[in-house]
Order: structure tokens, then C-alpha cells, then sequence
């Protein structure tokens, strides 16, 4: 039997980490710089933010099994 070590999540990774920085200093530079644009965008991001949430944490309902009462086996 082989030892497999179990994958580590995509943050924890050289990558993800270089990543997550990169998003924070891009949210920084946001706020701190276009600060107006981001305010005046904020209401359509909420609205984005209803369709978005639905497909990814519904897994975009495609693969809902259906049970009938007449189908109990």
C-alpha cells in the first residue's frame, strides 16, 4: 500500500497564496483609489451577487435525482 498525502486546499498552495495576495492588494487599490466607482457600483453587484450564489451553491441544478412516491423500491 502506498501512502498518499492528502491534497492540500488551493489557498494553502504556492499559487494560491500568490493568488489571494495579488486580489488583496487589488481590493486595496480599489477602495483606496477608485473608491466613488466602487460605491456607485456596489447596488449592481448585489443584484450579480442573487444569479451567482443561486449557481454555485446550488451546483447550477443539474444533477437533482427526483424520487416519486411509485418509484420507491
Amino acid at each position: 500500500m502506498t501512502d498518499m498525502k492528502p491534497s492540500c486546499p488551493w489557498w494553502r498552495s504556492p499559487k494560491g497564496i500568490v493568488v489571494l495576495i495579488a486580489l488583496a492588494a487589488l481590493g486595496l487599490y480599489l477602495i483606496i483609489v477608485h473608491q466613488q466607482h466602487v460605491l456607485g457600483a456596489l447596488p449592481f453587484l448585489v443584484i450579480l451577487l442573487c444569479p451567482l450564489m443561486h449557481v454555485f451553491m446550488h451546483k447550477g441544478h443539474g444533477h437533482h435525482e427526483h424520487t416519486h412516491d411509485g418509484d420507491k423500491e
